[in-house]
């Protein structure tokens, strides 16, 4: 053989080895590149889960008020006991769809004024007792901390004054002497109340003496919750994240489903295009479970979820009075007309949701001309549309031409949806009006009442909830 040619052939094998190892080291880079950038994604879509857009008041972060004021350190604190069946949660606070500075996204309410935002809770002493203990949280959040201390000199004036000895300066919490106050009851008023400003905020507590109770007792225990709320606060990660009852139990054993958290709300701007969402109130009723014989015990467990928005005719007529000399400062919910609520009761059985589902359409089926009810196809097992329109009086707001009543109409759409043990409703509830400024309702098209009910079956394609 000639040499040349070994060599030469020796070459070609060695290329061949050597083009072959490339493409398997391009087919490892490839493969790591590809895993870590999915790896990248699933970790930014946790990040996002976790930490939604911000919401600021100013420089500070908005504070979501259950998500500092938890149903189970109210549990804890005030020896309470659900036994996992029976307890309620109000929440109003800011739109979790919304991002950015609420002074510049609500910007009416002035720099003084601050954005109140709630929390109400309620639970039995014991899991068969027959009535609920009550607690309201209540945080007002300002640009500043003018507007806490301004809060806390106000009510220690007023309660200075309704003492008995305006003299002497008013009860404090143990934990808070120079920056709280506690308001006792006078007959027959039974609510005691403490309020604590700190930074920013103003955090009062308000509480329904119950029999048994005594103030130093409850006193104790607001300094306890208080300190437990502040601690939650500093938890930027926890105090900035709308949390509500998600994955609680309740008296069906099944894990909690809470309409204004689980739901997307992001989306509903453009489901509903050309409606726009307030973006500093939104109200969350969560009942996991209601005490035996109560009105709310056949009701299974109901997560309600209420917004407000206008539409572009809204905000045409309002642009028009604005303009007007007999323009007067208005109330942010006056920009804000109508509204939508998110509903939904889960019962223990699909048959249990269909007897409820057909109670409500009973009662809801007009006996009189005006409103219509109609069969919807194509959304969850069962549903049906309820329309009505109702004329009422009001007393006007726009004082330019003096005080007088006016006519305003109410719209009301209603799609009431059975989807297994569900009972879902999207309710509508429109003002056409002249006072203080021309509004106009928006109307709904099937297309969007889908995208809606989409985003609860959303919730239940997670494993969480399926």
């Amino acid at each position: 053989m000639n040499p040349e040619d070994s060599y030469e052939g020796a070459s070609k094998k060695l290329l061949w080895f050597i083009g072959i190892g490339a493409v398997l080291f391009l087919g490892i880079v490839i493969t790591l590149l590809v895993f870590f950038l999915h790896k990248q994604q699933l970790q930014n879509a946790t990040s996002n889960e976790k930490n939604p857009a911000t919401l600021t008041v100013g420089q500070y972060p908005y504070i979501y008020p259950c998500s500092v004021a938890t149903i189970s350190n109210y549990e804890n604190i005030f020896g309470l006991n659900d036994g996992g069946t029976i307890g309620y949660q109000y929440e109003a606070s800011a739109y979790s769809g919304a991002s950015g500075d609420l002074a510049q996204l609500a910007p009416e309410l002035g720099p003084d004024t601050g954005y109140t935002s709630s929390c109400a809770l309620r639970m039995p002493k014991t899991p068969t007792a027959s009535s609920e203990t009550a607690i309201t949280v209540t945080l007002a959040q300002f640009g500043g901390t003018k507007g806490a201390n301004d809060s806390l000199s106000r009510d220690q004036l007023a309660a200075a004054n309704a003492s008995s000895n305006p003299n002497a300066a008013p009860p404090t919490l143990p934990s808070y002497v120079t920056n709280s106050v506690v308001t006792v009851p006078t007959a027959p008023n039974n609510t005691l109340e403490a309020s604590i400003a700190r930074g920013n905020l103003y955090l009062t507590l308000d509480y329904d003496l119950q029999t048994g109770d005594t103030e130093a007792a409850i006193v104790s225990k607001f300094d306890a919750f208080a300190k437990t709320i502040l601690a939650n606060v500093d938890n930027k990660d926890l105090a900035a994240r709308p949390d509500g009852l998600s994955g609680h139990a309740t008296f069906l054993n099944t894990p909690f489903v809470d309409v204004c958290k689980d739901l997307d709300l992001a989306k509903l701007p453009s489901i509903f295009s050309g409606m726009q969402f307030r973006p500093d109130s939104v109200t969350n009723d969560s009942q996991y479970g209601a005490p035996g014989g109560s009105p709310d015990a056949g009701n299974g467990v109901v997560s309600s979820c209420g917004l407000t928005f206008s539409t572009a005719a809204d905000r045409a007529g309002f642009r028009i009075f604005n303009a007007s000399p007999q323009a007067q400062a208005l109330q942010l919910s006056n920009l804000y007309p109508q509204s939508l609520r998110l509903s939904m009761n889960t019962y223990a059985s699909p048959s249990d949701a269909k007897a409820a589902w057909t109670a409500k359409k009973i009662a809801q089926n007009p006996t009189a001309l005006g409103p219509t009810l109609q069969a919807v196809s194509n959304l969850g097992d069962e549903a049906y549309t309820f329309h009505g329109e109702n004329i009422y009086q009001k007393s006007a707001i726009n004082q330019s031409a003096g005080t007088r009543q006016v006519s305003y109409k109410l719209i009301e759409d209603d799609y009431v949806i059975l989807d297994g043990p569900h009972l879902i409703t999207i309710s509508f509830q429109q003002n056409s009006e002249t006072d203080p400024y021309t509004t106009g309702p928006q109307p709904i098209s099937a297309n969007q009442i889908q995208g809606t009910f989409r985003l609860f079956q959303d919730i239940f394609d997670k494993p969480a909830h399926s």
